[in-house]
């Protein structure tokens, strides 16, 4: 699910502006900004610094893995994840449905929270599933690979979680004993 470049109608081209910075961008604006009259100078060299800045913001979470259960629409799970992507984390998130509104309400938390280097992966996850939970640890630990054309290329490495945020939500009948 993981998009870049896009800008929603209505955003700031500032946001998107910073969060697409890359040293090669601050390469090009900083040549850029010797280049033609005063103004146009003035304009990139005004754009070179706002890269600079953006490449040199921390972010908390870059080279994070993130492991977020339980996200539904609204929920405190969803308001982690959209702060971790904030920070620059790799988020694994499960969900218990991916219809096309769920997924398109995930594609619109990254676009709108997503710094630098971040990276969103929604998954399909029943919690009270013990095939669901081990099929997620197995994902999570696998390599893969994509054939192009005649070469074989990896494309995920492994992933060990750095960070856990477990929410379900606990069944509202039956006997407490049963937990």
């Amino acid at each position: 699910l993981v998009e870049f470049g896009r800008m929603r109608r209505g955003e700031p081209a500032r946001d998107t502006f910073t969060r697409a910075a890359t040293p090669g961008l601050l390469v090009q604006l900083e040549h850029l900004a010797g280049c033609g009259d005063a103004a146009v100078t003035a304009r990139f060299g005004e754009l070179a610094l706002r890269a600079r800045e953006a490449l040199a913001a921390e972010l908390p979470y870059a080279g994070d893995t993130a492991v977020v259960t339980g996200a539904g629409p609204g929920s405190i799970a969803e308001a982690i994840t959209a702060q971790l992507l904030a920070g620059g984390a790799r988020v694994v998130v499960t969900t218990s449905n991916l219809k096309p509104a769920r997924v398109a309400r995930f594609k619109r938390l990254y676009r709108e929270h997503a710094a630098r280097g971040a990276e969103l992966h929604v998954l399909p996850f029943d919690q009270g599933n013990r095939e669901d939970v081990e099929a997620l640890v197995a994902w999570l630990y696998e390599v893969r690979f994509e054939a192009r054309g005649p070469k074989r290329v990896k494309i995920k490495d492994p992933w060990t979680p750095t960070l856990c945020f477990p929410f379900a939500a606990a069944p509202a009948e039956g006997d407490p004993t049963d937990i």
